[in-house]
């Protein structure tokens, strides 16, 4: 049975910009607000980069900020590889291969820094059937599957749990990236009906019930949605249209429940929910207007707040914030 749990706000950064998130750090006596970064460069994270010099250069220049926490990437299809472990939920499993993600908790344990492991990337054996040609699409995108997503949050939070080895404990996992993108997530639409958010909401789903059947204190952060989408049946999808679909809402400004959506345990879990929020026009700082009501700016990122607090309203989302009816 989830326990209640504040629903807290996490902005996720790109391109080695600042971003607030909700972490236990050295640095909460000095301040009330943790600061956490990404370090990312044309979309390859630095923080587990295979060159170990270059790692360590980000990893102390990251220390050098006093910073509280570094979202970092767990790549499910690099730790699994292109064979099914015979047991998918064991951390110990031969087949898997832990080598970066354990070298970042480690890294970032020795200098003070709380990790969030961002898990993204499905193996070829974890998709569904009938992918477009190779060429066409990400690999590790095409409807991944929830159930062998869940076991692998299993495996991930066990190594990760403090008792596992002489690894340190990871608490944030966020589940998935962008998936409002192809690049993340495949299919978007189906013509003009969305397939993405439905998608995500078991990918979701599995993954906290897995994070949370090994420490109930662990925080799952549903993945940090991209701030720009195109019209409906377009390539992207915009955010909070994506959101509205998550968690089972329709009509942007009433937020009405829809009909014939997720219901009981089927409705979205998560503890923090996350978004990537970009100036909208370059050169215009964050109070550059949103060019589309359903894309998510600064100006406007208060909007997904809205969209949670109605779906708390409306019995959408689960666990239910503590001190709201729901």
């Amino acid at each position: 049975m989830p326990i209640s749990r504040t629903l807290t706000l996490a902005l996720a950064s790109v391109a080695l910009l600042a971003a607030s998130f909700v972490a236990t750090s050295r640095a909460e006596a000095a301040r009330d607000l943790g600061v956490g970064f990404v370090a990312d460069q044309f979309g390859s994270d630095l923080l587990t980069s295979q060159d170990t010099d270059l790692r360590n250069k980000w990893w102390d220049r990251l220390d050098k900020t006093n910073s509280d926490l570094a979202r970092v990437n767990l790549y499910w299809n690099q730790v699994a590889g292109p064979a099914k472990p015979a047991d998918p939920a064991d951390p110990a499993d031969p087949s898997y291969d832990w080598t970066i993600p354990d070298a970042t908790v480690k890294e970032a344990e020795a200098r003070g820094i709380t990790v969030a492991f961002t898990v993204v990337g499905a193996p070829r054996w974890a998709e569904g059937k009938n992918p477009p040609p190779e060429g066409e699409y990400r690999v590790g995108s095409w409807k991944p599957s929830a159930a062998k997503f869940g076991e692998f949050a299993v495996a991930a939070a066990s190594r990760y749990s403090g008792s596992f080895d002489d690894l340190p404990r990871v608490r944030y996992w966020e589940a998935w990236n962008e998936p409002n993108l192809p690049r993340y997530l495949e299919p978007q639409w189906s013509g003009k009906k969305p397939k993405a958010p439905g998608i995500y909401r078991d990918l979701l789903n599995a993954f906290y019930e897995g994070v949370h059947s090994v420490d109930d204190s662990n925080q799952v952060v549903a993945a940090g949605t991209s701030p720009f989408g195109d019209k409906r049946g377009g390539k992207r999808m915009r955010p909070y249209y994506f959101w509205r679909e998550v968690l089972c809402l329709k009509d942007r400004k009433k937020l009405k429940k829809k009909g014939g959506c997720a219901s009981g345990d089927d409705r979205a879990h998560m503890d923090i929910y996350a978004h990537n929020p970009i100036n909208a026009v370059k050169g215009e700082g964050p109070t550059s207007p949103s060019p589309n009501p359903d894309d998510g700016v600064p100006s406007n990122f208060a909007e997904l707040g809205r969209i949670v607090a109605k779906a708390e309203k409306r019995k959408t989302i689960l666990p239910k914030a503590k001190g709201r009816p729901g």
